[in-house]
């Protein structure tokens, strides 16, 4: 078998997650079981269940005693550097044997926007399962497609990019037509007008001054209100599937859910002071800003994190 063969095994290894696709057996992958697509998803984890954790008295060093799976091996997030990921070289694009797309970003839809006291989450509602946002990865091995489900927001970030911590970070939340198989993607913020290395950020993306309007309005929990976005437009302009981290994790916030992968993009978008500041604003149920919402970095338990590369 070809020496790129190895690294395409290791990368469906990486977005498996029982019991729809089995590991990589010796040096073959097996075939991920198709599901046929039904509607509507199921409910989110946490739905119906009342909530006993914060950041704070019943922060996340106490989560592991309600939550058993916060004690797991394979939790999120965690440390993500370069020179320490298995970078898969040009053979990802080049050979053609693997193709992971981004589809339908730039479609909008109205959906609930909240304060839950943990953070600001925005649940969408796309009703056409045509243009329906969603990541299909491909290959003559192994396939999956991940509908997006919600967006929330974290700040400061939870992963850390190269020993540098960042003072938002935005995880988008997909799932397969089962609801059993958890995909996020997560993208990181840095202040705009700092220059980054090589990179120098002029301004935000086009929807943080519309998502960041939305958050001032959303400053006690429970506070809800409509709202409607096109997910391209608090993400980057080039949708391409390198420059990203690829590992497999879990939720970072109870239960803890084990089994989700992870693509967490290497470059920082950028995100205005003012519209920071209206995330420092929100406030928890203590009725006190909602700092530092966001987990501890977790031990990577000898983990493989994949670099997909350009």
């Amino acid at each position: 078998m070809r020496s790129w063969g190895r690294h395409l095994c290791l990368l469906f290894a990486l977005l498996a997650v029982a019991p729809a696709v089995f590991p990589c057996i010796g040096s073959k992958c097996v075939v991920l079981a198709r599901s046929k697509f039904r509607l509507p998803f199921p409910e989110p984890c946490s739905a119906g269940k009342k909530e006993h954790w914060d950041y704070h008295e019943n922060g996340p060093s106490t989560w592991g005693e309600t939550y058993s799976t916060c004690n797991g091996n394979l939790q999120s997030p965690v440390m993500l550097n370069i020179e320490d990921a298995s970078r898969s070289p040009g053979w990802l694009l080049q050979l053609g044997d693997i193709d992971i797309k981004f589809h339908n970003y730039d479609s909008a839809a109205t959906g609930v926007f909240s304060n839950n006291g943990h953070s600001v989450n925005l649940d969408f509602n796309f009703t056409n399962i045509i243009t329906h946002p969603r990541v299909s990865i491909s290959s003559p091995t192994a396939s999956g497609v991940y509908y997006l489900q919600s967006l929330h927001f974290h700040w400061q970030s939870e992963h850390w990019i190269d020993h540098e911590n960042y003072p938002l970070e935005m995880h988008m939340v997909h799932k397969d037509s089962t609801g059993e198989q958890i995909l996020v993607i997560g993208y990181v913020f840095v202040p705009c007008e700092r220059r980054l290395g090589r990179l120098f950020f002029s301004r935000s993306m086009a929807g943080m001054d519309e998502v960041a309007e939305a958050v001032e309005h959303l400053a006690d929990v429970g506070d809800t209100m409509s709202f409607t976005l096109a997910p391209q437009r608090v993400m980057p302009s080039n949708l391409r599937a390198c420059g990203y981290f690829a590992y497999t994790g879990s939720l970072t916030t109870p239960p803890c859910t084990e089994g989700v992968t992870w693509l967490v993009r290497e470059a920082p978008m950028c995100v205005e002071e003012r519209q920071l500041e209206a995330f420092y604003n929100v406030r928890d149920a203590r009725n006190l800003p909602m700092a530092g919402n966001a987990r501890p970095l977790q031990p990577i338990n000898g983990r493989t994190v994949l670099f997909l590369t350009c």
